[in-house]
């Protein structure tokens, strides 16, 4: 049902570039059982957001905050479809655009240097790196 959800664990969770849509909550960490600490930072949510509930948390920079909106448009495609193509002849992954930037969207250079590599003033929010 949700996208990212703690499952009750009582310790620590940090996310980092992540990308979530077509969930119950897209991102849900409740009061239930909370986490001693919750990190989510560089991440988008096309859809519900849910939740972040934790003793400590860091929850910034995110498609949900700061005046970011997060809409189809932001992305080449949602066709989720398309990450179930076959593997390549090699056995890499196969090419998908699915979440991929588009170069327009407000979510390029809106995140914060979590020590992962990027590319331009600072990373993109989500999984793709424009």
């Amino acid at each position: 049902h949700d996208g990212f959800d703690h499952n009750s664990n009582r310790g620590e969770v940090t996310i980092y570039n992540s990308s979530a849509f077509d969930n119950g909550d897209n991102y849900n960490f409740g009061n239930t059982n909370a986490l001693a600490k919750l990190t989510i930072k560089n991440c988008n949510s096309l859809g519900d957001y849910g939740s972040a509930n934790a003793t400590e948390a860091d929850v910034t920079n995110n498609s949900w905050q700061d005046g970011i909106t997060s809409s189809v448009d932001d992305f080449e495609s949602i066709d989720y479809g398309q990450l179930l193509n076959p593997r390549k002849a090699d056995g890499s992954l196969p090419d998908v655009t699915f979440f991929n930037l588009k170069a327009d969207s407000d979510m390029i250079d809106k995140g914060v240097d979590v020590g992962l590599s990027f590319n331009g003033l600072a990373p993109d929010l989500g999984y793709f790196e424009y």
